[in-house]
């Protein structure tokens, strides 16, 4: 796309998904996609994590560290990390196979940003392996893999973590395909029905650490569901009618609680 905005929106989108990767470092600093309770601590485990994502954790020191000699060698782990759950993908329970589709999106991240990485192959079989995952997922829980929160609300908190984790990753999977549609003009055909795609939660629900705080802001949100948007479609049209008072009103409430994925969303509205 020639367009000069959509451009420098897709770069700033880019610098901002270049740091998912550091953010794998350390569980405290997980991506806005990845949230740090959803793999919850269990006996002999130290980690608590899904393989999937230790193992990720793992290869973004590798990453972190990467120079052209390493490079190689990187790109051959993550390689044989998909190839070795995709053997697997019959056997596997539905959260685990969810930490797989989180941690393919670390590499696909990984893949877009490393000057390296010039195997066109490489990257086209991690997309469709990455399709396997979601097909299988979909598969196994017999269900919409991101449903909005008003028509399937999650009153308990670890349900609702999983919902919304698998909302941030279809909006994630959306910015990714508009990212490589601008700079490449290629299209991943990630985007049919994206104006359905439901919004984020606020920064202040995805980042409660107790129960007692995520009750009270989920609750707060509920309240105010009338000022409020909840699918990408609603922000488009309120960015573009913006001179709109209502208009102004409802992306005053979004912009006051968005976190790294809504600012995100906010840049990507200017090339759909």
């Amino acid at each position: 796309m020639r367009d000069p905005v959509a451009q420098s929106n897709a770069t700033q989108i880019v610098q901002i998904l270049r740091s998912f990767p550091q953010m794998m470092l350390r569980r405290t600093t997980f991506p806005p996609f990845i949230h740090p309770r959803l793999h919850r601590l269990s006996d002999g485990d130290r980690t608590g994590l899904p393989e999937p994502l230790a193992n990720c954790m793992s290869i973004a020191h590798l990453f972190a560290s990467r120079n052209a000699e390493t490079s190689p060698f990187l790109w051959r782990a993550i390689e044989a990390e998909q190839h070795r759950f995709l053997q697997n993908i019959e056997s596997v329970e539905k959260e685990e196979l969810f930490a797989a589709i989180q941690a393919y999106i670390i590499y696909l991240i990984m893949r877009i940003v490393d000057d390296e990485a010039q195997n066109v192959g490489s990257g086209f079989h991690m997309l469709l392996s990455f399709h396997k995952l979601h097909d299988r997922f979909r598969h196994l829980c017999n269900e919409v893999f991101c449903e909005e929160e008003q028509w399937d609300p999650s009153p308990i908190w670890e349900e609702w973590i999983f919902a919304e984790s698998r909302r941030r990753v279809a909006c994630l999977w959306f910015l990714i395909d508009r990212v490589v549609c601008v700079k490449t003009g290629l299209h991943c055909n990630a985007s049919e029905g994206f104006r359905e795609l439901s919004l984020p939660s606020t920064k202040f629900t995805w980042d409660a650490n107790t129960q007692c705080s995520w009750q009270a802001e989920y609750e707060s949100c509920r309240m105010m569901r009338g000022t409020s948007m909840s699918r990408l479609g609603e922000l488009i049209d309120a960015k573009q009618g913006d001179k709109d008072s209502s208009n102004a009103r409802r992306l005053d409430v979004w912009n006051s609680g968005i976190d790294t994925l809504g600012t995100l969303l906010n840049l990507a509205t200017a090339f759909v």
